[in-house]
């Protein structure tokens, strides 16, 4: 990876002092086409456009995340589910979902405490990498950060 350009813009989420709700029903509703909305669905349905915006933006997406009792933390969590929108990020076919999220390169930093990598326990990783692959997204590198024994 080079250097930034001047042109180059950086967005930067920090999901534990900016949290994103959990997905529940009404959120749900929110995402769904047609319906009437409340005030409140009206700010999720915002709030999920502007992440999927940003991520159609950038060309490199680089996701940082400590292991959270062997998966990602739920802010992560909470702002995939706000990304995966059917008929935004994905779709379905015939021959199961597509990605709509293309050109992208993902780098992921990851850190634990153990030994986890490759293991049954570990299913942050795989997590992570279905849901980019879900959406369009193939990660380009992993980088597996591990507190010395």
């Amino acid at each position: 990876m080079t250097g930034k350009k001047p042109a180059d813009s950086i967005t930067v989420h920090d999901l534990v002092n900016n949290l994103i709700p959990a997905i529940d029903a009404k959120i749900l509703a929110a995402f769904a086409p047609g319906s009437s909305k409340t005030q409140q669905q009206e700010a999720y349905l915002a709030l999920s456009n502007q992440l999927i915006n940003e991520l159609k933006q950038h060309d490199v997406i680089v996701i940082t995340s400590p292991m959270c009792d062997f998966s990602l933390p739920s802010q992560l969590k909470n702002d995939f589910d706000f990304i995966a929108r059917s008929g935004e990020t994905f779709k379905y076919t015939e021959q199961g979902p597509v990605g709509l999220i293309e050109n992208k390169r993902a780098f992921v930093l990851t850190s634990r405490g153990g030994i986890h990598k490759d293991t049954p326990i570990d299913t942050m990783v795989p997590y992570s990498t279905l849901f980019l692959n879900f959406v369009g997204i193939n990660i380009s590198s992993l980088f597996l950060l591990k507190a010395p024994h």
